[in-house]
């Protein structure tokens, strides 16, 4: 592991040690920051006006000392301009940030596997709805589950791919 600069641009209740690099390549970066403050959560993340990446953490009610606050801490990445966060988790000692190239405007990242659509799709119909649409809705099946999915983190989006990739990878095999 090495060790990868931290600007704070906000500092509240939560305080960073240090961040270390775990994995790193082309299209993503894996962070893992040692946290002086215990049991945080991610309140947003993104890539400020100069393409830097950030996350805004706060303290919840198991942080000890200080309970749950609304003075949240802003951290940047500048080592890594142009990645965005893709999946950020605050567990109770560290936050691990996997940084990843944004997708394109059409979805895609420069060279994006072909079966991302397939696996996308298949995420969507396992988070639901799972009954069929009734006659006469204004919306389809699939505005449904496009809404639905809309309405889960990145981390539930990614555990839904995670499942649809399973299944695809257990129905290739049968």
């Amino acid at each position: 592991m090495t060790e990868t600069a931290i600007r704070v641009d906000r500092q509240g209740d939560p305080v960073a040690n240090h961040a270390s690099v775990r994995i790193r390549h082309d299209d993503a970066v894996l962070i893992e920051m040692d946290m002086a403050t215990k049991h945080l959560e991610c309140y947003c993340d993104g890539l400020d006006e100069a393409g830097t990446p950030f996350v805004e953490l706060l303290t919840t009610e198991g942080t000890p000392g200080i309970g749950a606050t609304a003075n949240f801490t802003r951290l940047a990445f500048p080592e890594f301009p142009g990645l965005a966060p893709a999946i950020v988790e605050a567990g109770r000692y560290s936050v691990r940030i996997l940084l990843a190239k944004p997708r394109d405007e059409d979805g895609s990242r420069d060279a994006a596997p072909p079966e991302d659509a397939a696996v996308l799709r298949v995420a969507k119909a396992i988070n639901g709805p799972h009954v069929p649409v009734p006659e006469g809705s204004p919306r389809t099946l699939e505005e449904l589950r496009e809404v639905r999915w809309g309405m889960l983190s990145r981390m539930e989006q990614a555990a839904r791919l995670n499942e649809a990739r399973s299944a695809i990878l257990a129905l290739c095999a049968a």
